[in-house]
């Protein structure tokens, strides 16, 4: 059997591929952030607030990846179903790594020519309080343009 003159349909463009791995990501970041909401680590800063907003988030990421999955399995026979999903979210994972290499590349060059990285040095004062050694310091651009 031949397979040269069988074509495949294509059932998803690049924008519901990049939305289905947008909201997977989406997702499981979310679940990470409830899990990690609830370590000692970050205990202090993200409790019960962090954890109802994570959850909020890892529920809108899994309501986008469930109506693209719909979307891409109402165009596909269902033998089909798994192996075009699992393209859909390749395609839409590379499609975002172009994305993150492209900010990348033009911010990066351009942060460096708008030199933003502030100096900290000269202390202008030390003072006491409470015990505690307090230093005030002089922030200052390497453009000289403002002090304090």
């Amino acid at each position: 059997m031949e397979y040269s003159n069988v074509r495949v349909r294509k059932r998803y463009n690049k924008l519901i591929a990049y939305l289905m791995a947008d909201g997977v990501c989406i997702a499981i970041m979310g679940i990470i952030g409830i899990f990690l909401s609830f370590t000692d680590r970050f205990s202090e800063s993200l409790n019960v607030q962090g954890a109802v907003m994570f959850l909020l988030v890892a529920l809108v990421g899994s309501a986008i990846t469930g109506l693209v999955t719909l979307y891409v399995f109402s165009r596909t026979p269902r033998d089909e179903r798994l192996l075009t999903w699992l393209r859909c979210l390749c395609l839409g994972l590379m499609i975002g790594l172009k994305i993150v290499l492209t900010v990348f590349v033009i911010t990066i060059p351009l942060l460096i020519k708008l030199d933003l990285n502030a100096k900290y040095y000269e202390y202008d004062y030390t003072g006491y309080f409470d015990g505690d050694e307090i230093r005030l310091i002089d922030l200052q651009y390497k453009c000289n343009t403002w002090k304090k």
